[in-house]
């Protein structure tokens, strides 16, 4: 059934249907709780109002109907012919709409249903992969749906769930709730076999004599550098460094594997840039579902133990 409670009673919102006359479905369940258990008092318990309220919801619809329903005396509620023919048609509809309604797996307290995300592959390719992980592990019913795009995405005209989103600047869209999750920074790296055909760089200024890449309009943040190649990929970028094509900028936190394994050396630990900062963003400012709440969870949790900002290794 359609449930309320008195603190809900005089301002929760009355769905309606066309029938000639604005029927309302909170009456009609309750006459259909009224009719079952032949009683208004049992009726307000369950429904958790007053006696009264359910008496005036069962009038308001015989007023509609312009027919007479339950009989009420003293002692009985007795349920008339055409009460009898309403409740036999209704009633079995309005469970059926309560369990449709009820059994949506978005209003779920765990974690359910299709959750759509939308990321830049590169942040994608890192965070995503661990934290996705977990959660389809933790709850079986909740079905990610993920889009790689650099793009800015319309959350409520496209239809996701969240989006993460690294920003320069503030995100201009004020309608949106935004969880701000670090700054990301930058140093520069180099394989072993870039440095050995080039050598190290000792200063920012010997940059001058070294192929670095950039990123779109970005390009290298100033850096100096004898010839530029210009990515919009992060994934591309550290394949180009690593096959010893450039130095490049580079988040500390995407390439924490290729330090450690010895694929990728930090060079002038002094330069430090920040690139943006990691937001993820939700549509408007209604309450969050548990599967959204979840994935936010998630993401936190993965990223204190893996911050934006951390050090490699081989700089500290």
């Amino acid at each position: 059934m359609i449930r309320s409670n008195r603190a809900q009673e005089e301002q929760r919102a009355h769905l309606s249907c066309e029938t000639g006359n604005n029927m309302d479905l909170n009456h009609l369940a309750v006459f259909v709780r009224v009719a079952e258990h032949g009683s208004f008092t049992q009726a307000a318990r369950e429904l958790g109002v007053h006696r009264s309220a359910v008496s005036r919801q069962v009038a308001a619809l015989e007023e509609d109907l312009g027919v007479r329903l339950l009989l009420r005396s003293t002692r009985r509620v007795q349920v008339t012919t055409a009460g009898r023919r309403l409740l036999r048609d209704v009633a079995p509809l309005l469970h059926d709409l309560d369990a449709a309604v009820h059994g949506l797996p978005e209003r779920s307290e765990v974690p359910a249903g299709e959750l759509r995300i939308t990321a830049p592959a590169d942040v994608g390719v890192w965070l995503l992969a661990p934290v996705l992980g977990e959660l389809a592990a933790r709850y079986p019913a909740l079905h990610p749906v993920v889009h790689h795009s650099n793009r800015v995405v319309d959350l409520e005209r496209e239809g996701y769930d969240v989006a993460l989103r690294v920003s320069f600047g503030p995100l201009q869209d004020s309608a949106l709730r935004v969880r701000r999750l670090g700054p990301i920074a930058l140093r520069l790296y180099a394989s072993p076999p870039y440095l050995e055909a080039h050598g190290t760089p000792a200063t920012r200024e010997d940059l001058a004599d070294h192929v670095l890449v950039g990123f779109g309009s970005a390009s290298t943040l100033g850096l100096p550098g004898s010839r530029r190649i210009v990515v919009d990929d992060m994934v591309l970028a550290v394949a180009l460094v690593k096959q010893g094509a450039a130095l490049a900028l580079l988040p500390s936190f995407f390439v924490a594997e290729e330090v450690a394994a010895g694929a990728l050396v930090p060079v002038l630990p002094a330069v430090s840039e920040q690139g943006g900062v990691l937001h993820a963003v939700f549509p408007s400012a209604r309450e969050l579902p548990p599967k959204v709440t979840a994935f936010r969870d998630a993401v936190l949790a993965f990223l204190q133990a893996h911050p934006l900002t951390a050090p490699s290794r081989a700089s500290v």
